[in-house]
């Protein structure tokens, strides 16, 4: 998920100047099995592991010009 806020003043009819402020948040989940034999067992050993990740950014400040024509 993504946010921005900003604003921009209009210094001329052609000419704005703007700041921005914004945040991401992204989540994700793996889910890994694998599995391994070893010489003369009889069945491969199997383990599972599940992967959670959560990763954020807050308070991202941006300046921007913009010329209009």
């Amino acid at each position: 998920m993504f946010a921005e806020v900003g604003a921009q003043w209009l210094i001329t009819p052609n000419l704005g100047l703007g700041a921005t402020w914004s945040a991401d948040v992204q989540a994700g989940a793996a889910h890994i099995e694998r599995f391994s034999a070893a010489i003369g067992a009889n069945e491969p050993e199997r383990s599972k592991t599940k992967v959670n990740t959560l990763r954020g950014s807050l308070g991202v400040f941006g300046i921007r010009g913009t010329v209009y024509f």
